[in-house]
């Protein structure tokens, strides 16, 4: 899989939740050593954005306007995806990260 890093720059993130998130994911891995946890972060981000969810500094012409989200919302649609996507054993809500 490839890291964070690779992930931010390869799609073109300027500020975003996606990018907070990704180096959150990335304090996981290298501080913590919780590899696991820090892929399935990764995975979840990755998987909202192929939903095709942006935020608007992220969206484009082609992105329908009910894909648009807010920071909050944005966040809220990658801890869906590590809830839908039975990534983790654990319920995340949004106010345990902010």
């Amino acid at each position: 899989m490839a890291n964070g890093c690779s992930i931010v720059f390869r799609m073109g993130f300027r500020r975003t939740t996606c990018l907070s998130i990704l180096s959150a994911a990335l304090l996981l891995d290298i501080s913590f050593g919780l590899k696991k946890e820090s892929e399935t972060v990764i995975r979840a981000v990755e998987q909202t954005l192929k939903l095709g969810y942006r935020t608007t500094d992220i969206a484009d012409s082609k992105t329908p306007k009910s894909k648009i989200l807010n920071t909050r919302d944005m966040g809220q649609q990658v801890i869906d995806q590590i809830g839908d996507g039975k990534m983790l054993n654990k319920t995340v809500s949004i106010s345990a990260i902010g």
